[in-house]
């Protein structure tokens, strides 16, 4: 305990193994011995705030938990009826089929609360449970319920650790030991309470501090007493008088004590399983991955949404681009047609990264550090889970673009097309993910959207032309992704397709003297430049184009490249899972490895 500030958050934090930052001294011992790797797995951590998956059920939320965190020596039918048994001793029988939701609707705040214990629970924590103020947010008779429901625990032997603020004389009196901490983080007093707090009021009283009337409730006598909240206040130190007096000689004997016998009993005391993680790697992508998708599943509207736009642009773009015929101004429409079908990546990108945020932040918040799970394994999830939605909302889009248009429709150019299509799918999946996964959060990973998509559209050879780019951008045609997507699309689609201008897209010259007839004159030029001549009443008519091969040239696509293109464009999306998988890591902690080894490498330099 402690007033607003004193540092028992980070204590427990720092107990807990959960803080990142400063410099922590001291030793951290368990059985009278460093900590296993096993610690954070071994013990339970109950958040402040209650985190849990909105979609899952709450006997779903506890097998999660049991599944992952207890040994994978126990058989899963154990581990499931411990789930029944802490469903019973939670109280909760009555609603463990109710999905858990979010704040306002689902589960009220108590039950949050149940939840949140209930989950450490289900691990079978062989050491501790922390417990970060679980009475906060709640009403008088629900602390009530929580802290009873926590003296029934430690009464069966489960040791509890909790940070709690301004409890009832009731509550106070359920807990056996308090440290009691003052501004700054230095301890007052670290003991017993003894019966109704009578130790230590005792050591107060003793220490020059008032009498407590009978009728006070003693934790808010004891912050009372240490001037606790009144920064204006001029008394003792109380933390000195702690340092000095026999009550604290006295309890660094007994953690002196403490530490050597279980010394000696080491052996006997050892922790059963010292393993990072519960369960096999293997097990832990099939759960999460198993999660994620009953995620998906029970909330429609995202789903609905991301076929919805895909079946109203696709049809928005076939209708607008009806039945091309094959003037020279259709086979522009089929390159601006195929430039529309990349556009709607955007408003896709920015509904998916929201998903991928809130996983990764379920992640971080509680079960990242509790050792659950693997990190790989929940972006192993988030990419997975997108796969199948993307092959049958690309499926829609092809079917509703496709054929209307009247695209070729030999077997090789519907199979090539569709299968970029498809691939199509997976790049603004994983370019979206790429984005999310090195954002803070979702407003930064919205705005860095419309940035880097300016990039890849602007220079991909369609809004301008390759010859028509500045020799300084040439390298970022080169680099953009979407001149290789627009370069398979297009290379295939108007491959072979002969060009008939229309009356007004001739080019109409007078056929000079001396030559035969229109084809002698211009021969030279077309066989350079492509294109076709016609002759009408001693009238010349040039067409830019002959076949759709050549109007493809013009753009820097060659058909020939169509494969090339193909594996780029894998190898693109190849490198945005990359960044996915390292920028995760990074955020996770990983950059602290990096400059680390580059501190040891410049000292060893130096």
């Amino acid at each position: 305990m402690g007033e607003s500030g004193a540092g028992k958050t980070t204590l427990l934090n720092t107990l807990a193994q959960r803080i990142h930052f400063g410099k922590v001294v001291g030793d951290f011992l368990v059985d009278g011995k460093p900590l296993p790797t096993s610690f954070q797995r071994a013990t339970g951590f109950a958040e402040q705030q209650d985190v849990h998956e909105p979609t899952a059920t709450v006997r779903e939320a506890l097998r999660f938990s049991a599944l992952l965190r207890q040994p994978k020596e126990v058989p899963l039918e154990e581990k499931y009826e411990y789930v029944e048994t802490i469903i019973k001793l939670l109280e909760m029988e009555d609603i463990a089929g109710a999905t858990v939701g979010s704040q306002g609707n689902g589960l009220n705040q108590e039950q949050r609360k149940r939840l949140t214990i209930g989950v450490e629970l289900a691990s079978k924590p062989e050491l501790l449970i922390f417990l970060d103020e679980p009475t906060s947010g709640l009403d008088s008779n629900a602390a009530f319920n929580v802290i009873r429901f926590l003296r029934k625990l430690a009464g069966s032997g489960q040791a509890i650790l909790c940070t709690i603020h301004q409890p009832s004389a009731v509550l106070f009196e359920h807990f056996d030991d308090l440290i009691l901490l003052k501004s700054g983080g230095r301890v007052v007093y670290h003991g017993p309470l003894g019966n109704d707090s009578h130790t230590m009021i005792k050591y107060f009283e003793s220490n020059g501090a008032p009498r407590c009337p009978k009728d006070k409730n003693p934790a808010e006598y004891m912050l009372e007493a240490i001037g606790a909240g009144d920064p204006n206040r001029k008394e003792k130190d109380w933390a000195e008088v702690w340092s000095n007096s026999a009550n604290h000689t006295a309890r660094i004997e007994e953690i002196n004590q403490l530490i050597a016998s279980r010394l000696s009993q080491a052996s006997e005391n050892q922790i059963a399983d010292n393993r990072e993680f519960a369960m096999p790697w293997h097990t832990q992508v099939l759960a999460v991955v198993q999660r994620t998708f009953v995620n998906y599943w029970r909330t429609p509207q995202y789903t609905i949404g991301k076929f919805s736009l895909h079946i109203i642009t696709g049809l928005f773009n076939s209708f607008t681009f009806y039945k091309l015929g094959n003037t020279s101004i259709d086979m522009q429409s089929r390159l601006f047609s195929v430039f529309m079908t990349l556009t709607i990546s955007p408003p896709l990108i920015q509904q998916l990264q929201p998903k991928f945020l809130h996983f990764r932040n379920l992640f971080q918040a509680r079960e990242h550090a509790s050792k659950i799970y693997h990190w790989s394994a929940f972006v192993i999830g988030t990419i997975l889970v997108e796969i199948p939605y993307s092959i049958v909302a690309g499926t829609l889009y092809f079917v509703a673009w496709y054929y209307p248009i009247g695209f070729p429709r030999d077997s090789f150019t519907v199979g090539y097309t569709y299968f970029l299509m498809l691939l199509f799918e997976l790049y603004y999946v994983s370019f979206g993910q790429a984005i999310a996964a090195f954002s803070p959060n979702e407003l930064l990973a919205s705005l860095f959207v419309p940035v880097f998509f300016l990039f890849v559209v602007a220079y991909c050879g369609v809004v301008v032309p390759f010859a028509a780019i500045p020799n300084f951008w040439h390298f970022v045609y080169w680099v953009t992704p979407f001149k290789y997507l627009v370069s398979g699309f297009l290379g295939v689609l108007v491959h072979d397709i002969p060009v008939r201008c229309s009356k007004n897209e001739f080019a109409r010259f007078n056929l000079p003297p001396g030559f035969a007839d229109c084809a002698e004159y211009t021969a030279g030029f077309v066989q350079r430049l492509g294109g076709y001549v016609e002759e009408e009443n001693g009238v010349c008519k040039f067409c830019q184009y002959r076949d759709g091969d050549e109007f493809a040239t013009s753009f820097n696509i060659k058909y020939d490249h169509h494969w090339r293109d193909l594996g780029i464009f894998w190898a693109y999306i190849v490198f945005n899972l990359f960044v996915v998988f390292f920028s995760t890591w990074c955020f996770l902690g990983g950059w602290r490895k990096i400059v680390r080894v580059f501190r040891g490498r410049k000292q060893v330099g130096a």
